[in-house]
């Protein structure tokens, strides 16, 4: 329902939109009392590593940590090192036009297009905008999050759900579809095992999607039109918030998504080896 609900807010290509990765720091729920053992998370780690290994050309400072903070000054922090290192997880269009990116770097070139009188501004706007209350008091993070966590099982133990399926001659995408159309006739045991199956779909999904802002200045005071608005220094701003890249995952690719944890564990502990992250690079165990 929450899916549903953001998808029905459609990005704008006209004036500013803004498209933001917020990736994810844990695995699983079961990660979260895990952090003041291992206080890095996954993200910083797994982007050290790429760096190290020439995958990518630069180290972002951004970390989901902060985005997730659910404050203000956490969510700023990470607004801002999108800006300083955006990697492809920030991008500005002004007018349907990429105006900022990984490749297009110019901040002063992007405020003056998009008409952002400073860093500040455009830092505070994104913030305030990322914690509005949209769907029953609920940021749009705060949904995110959720998602993310929703998943409490191992790659490997639903690896192993995927493989009772198999041997029972049955295939985990069609029992979903009847499940999801209540048409299913599954035994109460394999029932349950689809709904953790539905759940690591959602969590992944949720690590790895985009949120797109849609800004549009208004006149101060003069409200031509219903709609959320947030402002800076007098200078307001109407604007609408969607999730995209939610399609659900086919459970076909749990091997997949196993091996790439089995590699991204390598690649961090090798990583662990030579240096430390800025968030300290101890290493969130992949539960």
């Amino acid at each position: 329902q929450e899916k549903q609900w953001y998808q029905r807010r459609v990005a704008i290509t006209a004036g500013i939109t803004i498209e933001i990765k917020p990736k994810a720091c844990f695995r699983t729920a079961a990660d979260k009392t895990l952090t003041s053992k291992y206080p890095c998370c996954r993200f910083c780690s797994t982007i050290e590593s790429r760096h190290s290994n020439g995958h990518i050309r630069a180290v972002t400072r951004y970390c989901p940590r902060d985005m997730f903070s659910g404050g203000c000054r956490g969510v700023s922090v990470a607004v801002s090192r999108l800006l300083d290192e955006p990697l492809s997880y920030l991008t500005v269009h002004w007018n349907g036009r990429r105006v900022f990116d990984e490749d297009r770097r110019d901040i002063t070139a992007m405020l003056a297009v998009t008409g952002f009188r400073d860093r500040a501004e455009f830092v505070a706007i994104v913030t305030q905008v990322l914690l509005a209350p949209l769907h029953q008091g609920k940021t749009v993070l705060a949904v995110i999050e959720d998602a993310q966590l929703c998943n409490s099982l191992s790659l490997a133990e639903l690896n192993e759900v995927d493989r009772i399926f198999v041997d029972a001659g049955l295939d985990l995408d069609t029992e979903i579809a009847k499940w999801v159309r209540g048409h299913s006739e599954l035994d109460p045991e394999l029932s349950e095992m689809i709904q953790h199956v539905i759940n690591f779909t959602i969590s992944v999904i949720a690590q790895d999607l985009s949120v797109m802002i849609s800004l549009a200045r208004t006149a101060s005071g003069i409200r031509t039109s219903p709609g959320p608005r947030v402002s800076y220094k007098n200078q307001e701003y109407k604007f609408k918030v969607s999730v995209v890249d939610v399609e659900l995952k086919s459970v076909k690719k749990l091997p997949m998504y196993l091996k790439q944890e089995q590699r991204e564990i390598g690649l961090m502990i090798e990583s662990k080896k030579e240096k430390s992250t800025d968030c300290d690079s101890a290493l969130i165990p992949l539960l």
